[in-house]
C-alpha cells in the first residue's frame, strides 16, 4: 500500500443471501472480517476509490456477485451510503450520532445507528 491516501474497501459476505461490504481508510479491516470470507480492494491497486462507482462494483466482483445481492454499510452519508446505492447495492448509512437530518428521507437509504442493528436490518 502507498502513503496516507490508500482508501481500502472490504467486501465481506457469508452468504450470497446475506452479503456485507464494509469499509476502512487507513485502517485494518473491520472486526467482522473473521467472521466472513473476505475480499480485501485498494484504491491505488485499483486505480480508483470512493465515491467512483468501479471500487463498490469491485467489491461486488471480489465476492462473486452482483451489486443487487451486496449491502455496503459506511457511516459517511454521501461518500459511503449515496454512492453505493448509486452503483446498486444496498446502502446502509451508519449514523452513529444520530445525526439524520432527513438525508436518508427517501427510503432508498438504510440508517442504522449501531452495527449491532444490521442483522435485523439486513433482513428487512
Amino acid at each position: 500500500m502507498s502513503s496516507g491516501n490508500s482508501h481500502r474497501t472490504t467486501a465481506s459476505g457469508s452468504s450470497p443471501a446475506h452479503p456485507t461490504t464494509t469499509s476502512a481508510t487507513n485502517s485494518t479491516p473491520s472486526a467482522c472480517c473473521p467472521y466472513f470470507d473476505n475480499a480485501l480492494i485498494c484504491s491505488d491497486q485499483h486505480g480508483a476509490a470512493k465515491p467512483a462507482p468501479s471500487i463498490f462494483l469491485a467489491g461486488c466482483t471480489a465476492l462473486g456477485l452482483p451489486p443487487r445481492e451486496v449491502a455496503y454499510v459506511g457511516d459517511k452519508y454521501t461518500l459511503d451510503a449515496v454512492r453505493a446505492h448509486d452503483a446498486g447495492l444496498h446502502a446502509y448509512w451508519l449514523d452513529r450520532a444520530n445525526s439524520n437530518s432527513g438525508n436518508a428521507a427517501n427510503g432508498s437509504i438504510r440508517v442504522i445507528r449501531s452495527l449491532r442493528e444490521l442483522p435485523d436490518a439486513l433482513t428487512r
